[in-house]
């Protein structure tokens, strides 16, 4: 069996280089190499042809700026304190960062992507999105986003407990599959959660439990159909993983805000990972709706591994 490959993209700042603790942290338990690549964006003014004088020398500034990224990649290196024994290759390549990134992502050699995320919020920040939220829609492979904060957590460090959202679609079904590999390999646990939203035709200030509607069993309000309902399918999505091996250590259905209902969960501090799965769909309705995967991504604050499944428009 071929020994797993991590890539790391890296910017030299501090949440690539929790990043990459991270990355190291799982290269270690899963006996994986780490592959941390640098990418450099020329200045658009700035030509191969374009040379600076130093003393009585002329140079090209490309080759300054190729040469003061490798002085920093050595020294981001070295302060991410690698432990020892871990296979590491450090690459430099230049070009625009995220098809750089997929395009060596493309060429098949990694089972995971780890990159650091700065947890910006505001409307700049939907506006002109960042490279960890173009990655996660696009990546080919399972993308763990860490947050700059992730090293200040009490469980900091390897993985041991891990909440898998779901929501029963097939990308769910994906990223319950790696969630399950994955605590396998680390002996972690895992905990499904699903969050159920009230439906649109019920207004706000109503409330789910004055609108009722006739079941088979009777009149039941809005909200014991829904609660009932997302049970049954959170224990025949249980059922169906068990059947296919997965150990599943609890399981719990919520109503509220899907995003915001996942990242709290978080916040317990009892979660060292969220795994959720995202449809990977572009265009203009996801920049101005967003989607659930994206929205853990840029709040959480332990690690997310987004796994991506092709959506067509």
């Amino acid at each position: 069996m071929a020994t797993p490959k991590i890539l790391v993209p890296v910017d030299y700042s501090d949440c690539s280089r929790e990043a990459l603790r991270a990355a190291a942290t799982l290269a270690r338990q899963l006996g994986a190499t780490l592959d941390v690549v640098h990418v450099w964006d020329r200045p658009q003014y700035v030509s191969e042809e374009l040379t600076i004088r130093q003393g009585n020398q002329r140079r090209s500034i490309a080759d300054m700026i190729r040469e003061n990224a490798e002085k920093d990649m050595e020294t981001f290196v070295a302060a991410a304190e690698v432990p020892a024994g871990i296979a590491i290759t450090r690459r430099l390549m230049s070009g625009q960062p995220v098809a750089t990134i997929l395009g060596v992502l493309g060429q098949g050699n990694h089972e995971l992507v780890v990159l650091g995320t700065h947890g910006r919020t505001g409307l700049s920040h939907v506006m002109l999105g960042s490279f960890a939220e173009k990655l996660v829609r696009l990546s080919p492979v399972p993308a763990l986003t860490v947050p700059q904060m992730a090293r200040a957590r009490p469980s900091a460090g390897a993985i041991g407990r891990i909440l898998v959202a779901t929501d029963f679609s097939e990308p769910s079904r994906a990223a319950l599959d790696h969630a399950a590999n994955l605590a396998k390999n680390l002996e972690a646990s895992l905990d499904l959660l699903h969050v159920w939203e009230a439906p649109t035709f019920v207004l706000p200030g109503a409330g789910m439990t004055s609108v009722h509607v006739s079941t088979g069993s009777g009149e039941q309000t809005i909200e014991e159909v829904m609660r009932r309902s997302a049970t049954e399918a959170m224990d025949a999505f249980v059922a169906e993983a068990r059947a296919r091996g997965v150990a599943v250590r609890s399981q719990k259905t919520e109503q509220g805000h899907p995003a915001h209902t996942i990242v709290e969960a978080a916040k317990s501090g009892e979660y060292d990972l969220i795994v959720i799965g995202t449809h990977g769909r572009t265009g203009l309705p996801r920049v101005l709706l967003g989607s659930v995967a994206e929205n853990v991504v840029r709040h959480a604050h332990c690690p997310v591994l987004s796994v991506r499944t092709q959506t067509r428009e």
